[in-house]
Protein backbone atom coordinates (compact mmCIF):
# COMPACT_ATOMS: atom_id res chain seq x y z
CA UNK A 1 0.00 0.00 0.00
CA UNK A 2 1.45 3.36 -1.00
CA UNK A 3 1.21 5.92 1.75
CA UNK A 4 2.02 8.96 -0.38
CA UNK A 5 -0.06 8.25 -3.47
CA UNK A 6 -2.16 11.38 -3.03
CA UNK A 7 -0.31 14.63 -3.49
CA UNK A 8 -1.18 17.27 -0.90
CA UNK A 9 -2.19 20.53 -2.55
CA UNK A 10 -0.56 23.65 -1.03
CA UNK A 11 -2.96 25.59 1.17
CA UNK A 12 -4.23 28.97 0.02
CA UNK A 13 -2.24 30.56 2.88
CA UNK A 14 0.95 28.91 1.58
CA UNK A 15 0.25 29.92 -2.03
CA UNK A 16 -0.33 33.54 -1.03
CA UNK A 17 2.86 33.60 1.01
CA UNK A 18 4.84 32.07 -1.88
CA UNK A 19 3.46 34.69 -4.26
CA UNK A 20 4.48 37.46 -1.88
CA UNK A 21 7.91 35.85 -1.40
CA UNK A 22 8.46 35.89 -5.14
CA UNK A 23 7.10 39.37 -5.86
CA UNK A 24 8.46 41.13 -2.76
CA UNK A 25 11.72 39.16 -2.38
CA UNK A 26 10.91 38.15 1.20
CA UNK A 27 13.58 36.70 3.42
CA UNK A 28 13.00 33.17 4.79
CA UNK A 29 12.08 34.67 8.15
CA UNK A 30 9.58 37.10 6.56
CA UNK A 31 8.11 34.28 4.48
CA UNK A 32 7.56 32.11 7.56
CA UNK A 33 5.91 34.98 9.44
CA UNK A 34 3.67 35.96 6.49
CA UNK A 35 2.62 32.32 6.03
CA UNK A 36 1.77 32.11 9.74
CA UNK A 37 -0.39 35.27 9.52
CA UNK A 38 -2.15 33.93 6.43
CA UNK A 39 -2.82 30.55 8.05
CA UNK A 40 -4.28 32.24 11.12
CA UNK A 41 -6.53 34.38 8.90
CA UNK A 42 -7.78 31.42 6.86
CA UNK A 43 -8.45 29.31 9.96
CA UNK A 44 -10.36 32.17 11.59
CA UNK A 45 -12.22 32.85 8.33
CA UNK A 46 -13.29 29.21 8.00
CA UNK A 47 -14.58 29.19 11.57
CA UNK A 48 -16.44 32.45 10.92
CA UNK A 49 -18.21 31.05 7.85
CA UNK A 50 -19.12 27.89 9.78
CA UNK A 51 -20.71 29.84 12.66
CA UNK A 52 -24.45 29.56 12.01
CA UNK A 53 -25.32 31.72 15.04
CA UNK A 54 -24.12 34.92 13.35
CA UNK A 55 -26.19 37.18 11.11
CA UNK A 56 -24.88 38.22 7.70
CA UNK A 57 -24.14 41.69 9.07
CA UNK A 58 -22.11 40.25 11.96
CA UNK A 59 -20.16 38.04 9.53
CA UNK A 60 -19.39 41.09 7.38
CA UNK A 61 -18.20 43.15 10.35
CA UNK A 62 -16.02 40.39 11.78
CA UNK A 63 -14.55 39.52 8.38
CA UNK A 64 -13.62 43.17 7.84
CA UNK A 65 -11.90 43.29 11.24
CA UNK A 66 -10.04 40.07 10.48
CA UNK A 67 -8.86 41.43 7.13
CA UNK A 68 -7.73 44.70 8.73
CA UNK A 69 -5.76 42.76 11.38
CA UNK A 70 -4.14 40.62 8.69
CA UNK A 71 -3.16 43.73 6.70
CA UNK A 72 -1.68 45.33 9.84
CA UNK A 73 0.23 42.20 10.86
CA UNK A 74 1.71 41.71 7.38
CA UNK A 75 2.53 45.42 7.12
CA UNK A 76 4.64 45.15 10.28
CA UNK A 77 6.63 42.25 8.78
CA UNK A 78 7.54 44.06 5.54
CA UNK A 79 10.07 46.81 4.93
CA UNK A 80 8.88 50.23 3.75
CA UNK A 81 9.82 49.38 0.15
CA UNK A 82 8.09 46.00 0.33
CA UNK A 83 4.95 47.62 1.74
CA UNK A 84 4.87 49.99 -1.24
CA UNK A 85 5.13 47.06 -3.66
CA UNK A 86 2.53 45.09 -1.71
CA UNK A 87 0.06 47.97 -1.88
CA UNK A 88 0.48 48.01 -5.68
CA UNK A 89 -0.06 44.22 -5.82
CA UNK A 90 -3.38 44.59 -4.00
CA UNK A 91 -4.74 47.11 -6.50
CA UNK A 92 -5.39 45.12 -9.68
CA UNK A 93 -6.74 47.20 -12.53
CA UNK A 94 -10.50 46.86 -12.74
CA UNK A 95 -12.86 48.21 -15.30
CA UNK A 96 -16.60 48.60 -15.10
CA UNK A 97 -18.69 47.48 -18.01
CA UNK A 98 -21.99 49.12 -19.03
CA UNK A 99 -23.76 46.52 -16.90
CA UNK A 100 -22.32 48.10 -13.76
CA UNK A 101 -20.50 44.86 -12.96
CA UNK A 102 -16.80 44.93 -12.21
CA UNK A 103 -15.27 42.74 -14.88
CA UNK A 104 -12.66 41.45 -12.43
CA UNK A 105 -15.60 40.56 -10.15
CA UNK A 106 -13.29 40.42 -7.17
CA UNK A 107 -11.96 37.15 -8.58
CA UNK A 108 -8.86 37.15 -6.39
CA UNK A 109 -11.04 37.74 -3.33
CA UNK A 110 -13.36 34.93 -4.40
CA UNK A 111 -10.44 32.60 -5.11
CA UNK A 112 -9.14 33.24 -1.62
CA UNK A 113 -12.49 32.96 0.17
CA UNK A 114 -13.48 29.73 -1.59
CA UNK A 115 -9.97 28.25 -1.96
CA UNK A 116 -10.51 27.81 -5.70
CA UNK A 117 -8.12 26.00 -7.99
CA UNK A 118 -6.73 27.97 -10.95
CA UNK A 119 -9.01 25.98 -13.26
CA UNK A 120 -12.12 26.78 -11.20
CA UNK A 121 -11.17 30.46 -11.06
CA UNK A 122 -10.69 30.64 -14.85
CA UNK A 123 -14.06 28.99 -15.55
CA UNK A 124 -15.84 31.32 -13.12
CA UNK A 125 -14.10 34.30 -14.72
CA UNK A 126 -15.29 33.14 -18.16
CA UNK A 127 -18.86 32.69 -16.88
CA UNK A 128 -18.83 36.16 -15.35
CA UNK A 129 -17.51 37.75 -18.55
CA UNK A 130 -20.28 36.01 -20.50
CA UNK A 131 -22.87 37.26 -18.00
CA UNK A 132 -21.55 40.83 -18.31
CA UNK A 133 -21.89 40.64 -22.10
CA UNK A 134 -25.43 39.31 -21.88
CA UNK A 135 -26.40 42.01 -19.40
CA UNK A 136 -24.96 44.67 -21.69
CA UNK A 137 -27.19 43.46 -24.54
CA UNK A 138 -30.25 43.49 -22.28
CA UNK A 139 -29.51 47.00 -21.02
CA UNK A 140 -28.97 48.29 -24.56
CA UNK A 141 -32.31 46.88 -25.73
CA UNK A 142 -34.53 49.97 -25.72
CA UNK A 143 -37.64 47.91 -26.65
CA UNK A 144 -37.73 46.26 -23.22
CA UNK A 145 -39.66 47.67 -20.28
CA UNK A 146 -37.94 48.28 -16.95
CA UNK A 147 -39.73 45.23 -15.52
CA UNK A 148 -38.74 42.90 -18.37
CA UNK A 149 -35.16 44.19 -18.15
CA UNK A 150 -35.04 43.36 -14.43
CA UNK A 151 -36.51 39.89 -15.08
CA UNK A 152 -33.94 39.19 -17.82
CA UNK A 153 -31.10 40.34 -15.55
CA UNK A 154 -32.24 38.02 -12.76
CA UNK A 155 -32.44 35.11 -15.19
CA UNK A 156 -28.86 35.73 -16.38
CA UNK A 157 -27.60 35.87 -12.80
CA UNK A 158 -29.46 32.66 -11.92
CA UNK A 159 -27.95 30.80 -14.89
CA UNK A 160 -24.46 31.92 -13.82
CA UNK A 161 -25.11 30.77 -10.26
CA UNK A 162 -26.32 27.37 -11.50
CA UNK A 163 -23.27 26.94 -13.72
CA UNK A 164 -20.90 27.99 -10.93
CA UNK A 165 -22.53 25.48 -8.57
CA UNK A 166 -21.54 22.70 -10.99
CA UNK A 167 -17.89 23.76 -10.70
CA UNK A 168 -17.71 23.85 -6.89
CA UNK A 169 -17.74 21.40 -4.02
CA UNK A 170 -20.67 21.61 -1.62
CA UNK A 171 -18.54 23.46 0.94
CA UNK A 172 -17.23 25.90 -1.68
CA UNK A 173 -20.76 26.62 -2.92
CA UNK A 174 -21.95 27.49 0.59
CA UNK A 175 -19.03 29.91 0.89
CA UNK A 176 -19.83 31.27 -2.59
CA UNK A 177 -23.40 32.17 -1.56
CA UNK A 178 -22.10 34.05 1.49
CA UNK A 179 -19.43 35.75 -0.64
CA UNK A 180 -22.06 36.93 -3.16
CA UNK A 181 -24.30 38.26 -0.37
CA UNK A 182 -21.40 40.21 1.09
CA UNK A 183 -20.49 41.69 -2.30
CA UNK A 184 -24.09 42.80 -2.93
CA UNK A 185 -24.07 44.74 0.33
CA UNK A 186 -20.99 46.69 -0.79
CA UNK A 187 -22.26 47.36 -4.32
CA UNK A 188 -24.59 50.19 -5.19
CA UNK A 189 -27.96 49.26 -6.67
CA UNK A 190 -27.81 48.65 -10.40
CA UNK A 191 -29.23 51.68 -12.19
CA UNK A 192 -31.74 51.51 -15.00
CA UNK A 193 -30.86 51.99 -18.68
CA UNK A 194 -28.78 55.12 -19.29
CA UNK A 195 -30.81 58.19 -20.18
CA UNK A 196 -29.86 60.23 -23.20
Amino acid sequence: MRMFAQEVRPSMAEKQALKMKSNLELTEEQFARVRSVNEQFHNDHSRLLADTTLTKEEILIRRKRMMEKREKDIGEILTKEQNTKWAAMKRPERRRGPSGITVATGLEDMKEALDLTDDQAKKISDLTATMAGQMKKVRMDTTMTRESTATAMKAIIEVRRTEIKKLLTEDQYEKFLIFEQQRRRYKRPVAGPPRH
